[in-house]
């Protein structure tokens, strides 16, 4: 019986295709430690804040309204809070800083009214103007004694200071200056979402 050696691979086709399934089972693998070693990482994957580990109550005994008087710990439950803290006058910097919470929280739309801003300053300190936007329920001007306002493991820092504070009266996250808002933006809504699954949980569980 003659061989059909029209049925026979041609020479060199074995060869190509061992060569295309290693790649396709090797190349991925390639691409990753090229990543790894140029230490690349996909932003949209991370957070912008530095997260507190573990996170850490927030004295309210600390921190007083303006006329004197003790902030209720109640005032630091049940909304998100972008904290932001000075040592000393809320000068054009720190005026800055403070727009750009304030332009995060507008940037949330209908989910704005479950975060509040609140700026914290020294006893004693001028009021600022607040960007001519004046204080409301969403806008605090709270204060600090003298022995400042320094949570665990930031005892050295100074000037002006960016936290997010839970619901729960908890300081989760802290922002590194210059402050990127879009970052900002990015968590808070990210943890608004993280929120809502939980609840969506709890309820679930609840039936």
């Amino acid at each position: 019986m003659t061989e059909d050696k029209s049925l026979a691979p041609a020479p060199g086709r074995g060869r190509w295709q061992l060569l295309g399934i290693a790649l396709l089972f090797f190349g991925p693998i390639a691409v990753a430690w090229l990543l790894v070693l140029s230490d690349w990482r996909p932003g949209s994957l991370g957070n912008h804040g530095q997260f507190v580990d573990p996170p850490e109550p927030v004295a309210a005994a600390s921190l007083a309204q303006e006329d004197g008087s003790p902030l209720p710990e109640r005032e630091l439950r049940g909304r998100w809070s972008m904290m932001l803290v000075a040592d000393g006058p809320c000068d054009e910097a720190c005026q800055s800083v403070l727009d750009t919470l304030v332009r995060v929280r507008v940037a949330l739309n209908h989910e704005a009214d479950r975060v509040q801003t609140l700026l914290v300053l020294p006893e004693g300190a001028e009021r600022p103007a607040l960007n001519g936007l004046g204080e409301t329920d969403s806008l605090r001007l709270l204060r600090h004694g003298a022995e400042g306002f320094a949570p665990a493991g930031e005892s050295g820092s100074e000037g002006v200071r960016v936290h997010l504070v839970d619901p729960a009266g908890e300081r989760m996250m802290a922002y590194p200056l210059p402050l990127d808002g879009s970052g900002v933006l990015s968590d808070v809504r990210r943890l608004l979402r993280a929120t809502d699954r939980e609840a969506e949980r709890r309820r679930g569980e609840g039936t």
